[in-house]
């Protein structure tokens, strides 16, 4: 069994050399026996881990839903909450649609352009906020942001995650996309994860 615990890209190249080793060339390299097959990053603490099951065999599944008020956490136009008690009234936020998001600087616009933002702010030894903040896309008619209550102790935020969006839109075709994020006390907002969904493709078409 070998370790990633150290994380650095030498240990990764040797586990996935053994893992083409053991899956594509039948050799006996003792990773079928290993216990802990899964081997992740964690975010929060900033090291690999490895554990037995995926999702977490400790982890359980919760469900939030939007909510109507202002929550005080974000400049956005809704600023709206998020609660694990279902809603008795039908909310109805809006937002304007734009063929570019509201920021040119966030993490989103560093992917595109290659690591373009990170790359050359970590050779100067410089922070850009905006790439580890994303209140600056935060703001203005192009985005709607829902907030929980601040959690009461750690929590570790790890495997699957659904959003269920009921919308309309008066355009041709739209694009929604969700961003997961870690407000901190200070009030930035850290990007965890994103996911997109064309309008035209939110269904599947078994006729196809």
């Amino acid at each position: 069994h070998l370790s990633a615990a150290a994380g650095g890209s030498a240990t990764l190249d040797l586990l996935q050399l053994r893992w083409f080793d053991t899956w594509l060339k039948g050799e006996n390299t003792g990773m079928v026996q290993t216990k802990t097959p899964l081997h992740y990053y964690d975010l929060g603490r900033s090291a690999y881990a490895e554990t037995t099951t995926f999702p977490f065999s400790t982890a359980h599944n919760t469900t939030f839903y939007f909510t109507k008020g202002r929550t005080g956490t974000s400049g956005s136009t809704n600023d709206g909450g998020l609660s694990a008690t279902v809603p008795t009234t039908a909310g109805n936020d809006q937002l304007s649609w734009f063929p570019i998001g509201p920021s040119m600087c966030d993490r989103s616009s560093d992917q595109w352009l290659m690591g373009a933002f990170s790359t050359v702010t970590s050779a100067a030894g410089a922070v850009v906020p905006c790439i580890n903040d994303d209140r600056i896309a935060q703001q203005g008619p192009t985005a709607l942001t829902y907030t929980s209550a601040p959690f009461t102790r750690n929590r570790a935020v790890a495997g699957p995650i659904k959003v269920t969006i009921n919308a309309t839109a008066t355009t041709t075709d739209a694009e929604w996309v969700v961003n997961v994020e870690d407000v901190a006390p200070n009030g930035s907002s850290v990007p965890i994860t994103e996911g997109a969904l064309i309008g035209s493709q939110r269904a599947l078409d078994p006729a196809l």
